[in-house]
């Protein structure tokens, strides 16, 4: 079981990668803000998978998304959202594409209205398994796009 300081040294290790200075009262910045958000154990392994999927020094918002550890909180919002535009009576798309397509995916807008509310915890567990992922896909596809413009511009 990993501790705070095996986030430190995980930090430092990010830090050496990306040839970054991270003096202490940095670093205490980064923990100050990475420990509540999730386990030490979560955040080594967002750390390394942060540091794989960056070009940078990652920030403790990408540490936090590659770590899980605010995935929970982001899909009961959306939950939350979602459950008031339906008993609003929306049947369409909400601005929001990420809660559009999960929606979608968990049978549309008739589900969220319709289904008993003794019930619909299990609605609610499906849309929030779902949901990261499909949020993820929505923030990855621009900066595939952007990396592909980008490609093309260097041609």
């Amino acid at each position: 079981m990993k501790t705070a300081k095996d986030v430190i040294v995980a930090l430092q290790k990010a830090a050496a990668i990306f040839a970054v200075d991270l003096p202490s009262q940095r670093t205490a910045a980064y923990i100050e803000v990475l420990l509540p958000a999730s386990d030490p154990d979560s955040l080594c392994r967002g750390i390394a998978s942060a540091c794989l999927s960056s070009r940078f020094m990652p920030t403790p918002g990408e540490i936090i998304a590659a770590s899980g550890g605010a995935r929970e909180v982001v899909s009961a919002e959306a939950w939350t959202k979602a459950m008031a535009l339906a008993s609003r009576g929306n049947h369409g798309p909400c601005g929001d594409d990420a809660i559009d397509q999960t929606v979608r995916l968990i049978g549309g807008w008739s589900v969220l209205r319709l289904t008993p509310t003794n019930k619909l915890h299990f609605v609610e567990r499906r849309f929030i398994e779902i949901y990261p992922r499909v949020a993820a896909k929505i923030t990855e596809r621009p900066a595939i796009e952007q990396g592909h413009h980008q490609e093309a511009i260097e041609r």
